[in-house]
């Protein structure tokens, strides 16, 4: 796009005034120029990113564990037979072209998913039963998104049934988004969720630019609706403006105009409802920083651009 005396752009100029209206109405109505300007050398969405007032942690206070006398735990064990008693729900989880390990089948029941997922409720109740004679049962089988691991799915139930989070991949952050992912999807309990985001939120700044879009079309995409995840998604959107040539660059145009549309809104909104500070009595993983400061500091080598950008 044409620039001005000055070297700046009608797009850079909306950014930096904060005209959401006009950097909306660009963004949807010429992809191919947003693209080209959000991807030169001025990058004018790190402006936007500044404008973002507050990043605040999400708190995360560790659920009760489910009491010893409802010892629900003990259906997820094989009984002297080698069945699981009672299973009348099988999930298949792992990619659709796994190699052998990686995917698997895990046995659970209805009652249980269902009580703790509106999502399980329903998609259960209507799949048919089917003989599995391998496993001995008569079951529902449910196709778990393939994009989430057995290592995951494994942590969920385990935490479905018990109430204890035991969650030894806290520190991947590709596992952590699939977990963000299924909490989301399957509207899980909000322990699930909430553990998902205090990590993410700590790991983002450390981690690959596209690590945050992953995050950001989850929390702003349709399965976010309706959940409290305004944190990894302004986190995101922060990361994602700030590294926008970097991780933009190989997205298709019409596909970036939604996204620029979804970013926009996601900044006008922390501009003129800024988050409040989270409560004092929740928890959050030790190192996590708050506001967008500790962000500034530790993303900047993350971002993968090698010029000082001053942030």
């Amino acid at each position: 796009g044409q620039v001005n005396a000055a070297g700046h752009s009608f797009f850079s100029m909306a950014a930096s005034s904060l005209n959401f209206w006009v950097l909306k109405f660009v963004s949807l109505n010429y992809p191919e120029a947003t693209k080209a300007l959000i991807c030169s050398e001025q990058a004018p969405l790190r402006i936007l990113a500044d404008s973002i007032p507050n990043l605040v942690p999400p708190g995360y206070a560790p659920p009760e564990k489910i009491p010893e006398h409802f010892a629900v735990s003990a259906l997820l064990s094989q009984d002297a037979s080698g069945h699981v008693p009672f299973a009348d729900v099988a999930f298949d989880v792992g990619p659709d072209d796994a190699a052998s390990g990686s995917s698997g089948r895990f046995l659970a029941h209805r009652v249980v998913m269902g009580a703790q997922s509106p999502v399980f409720l329903k998609e259960l109740a209507e799949l048919p039963a089917q003989e599995l004679t391998q496993e001995g049962i008569t079951a529902r089988i449910f196709r778990v998104d393939p994009r989430m691991s057995k290592e995951v799915w494994r942590m969920v139930l385990q935490f479905l049934y018990t109430g204890v989070v035991q969650c030894p991949f806290a520190q991947d952050p590709a596992k952590m988004v699939e977990l963000l992912r299924a909490a989301s999807l399957y509207r899980l309990p909000k322990a699930l969720l909430d553990l998902a985001q205090a990590a993410l939120f700590q790991l983002l700044p450390t981690c690959p630019p596209k690590v945050a879009l992953e995050v950001f079309s989850i929390t702003a995409g349709s399965s976010g609706e309706g959940l409290d995840v305004r944190a990894s998604r302004e986190a995101s959107a922060y990361i994602l403006l700030k590294s926008a040539p970097n991780v933009l660059k190989d997205v298709a145009p019409e596909k970036l105009s939604h996204i620029m549309e979804i970013l926009v809104q996601t900044v006008e909104n922390a501009v003129f409802h800024p988050a409040a500070s989270a409560p004092v009595q929740q928890q959050r993983p030790s190192g996590t920083q708050q506001g967008r400061a500790g962000y500034n500091q530790q993303a900047q080598h993350a971002i993968g651009d090698a010029r000082p950008w001053g942030w």
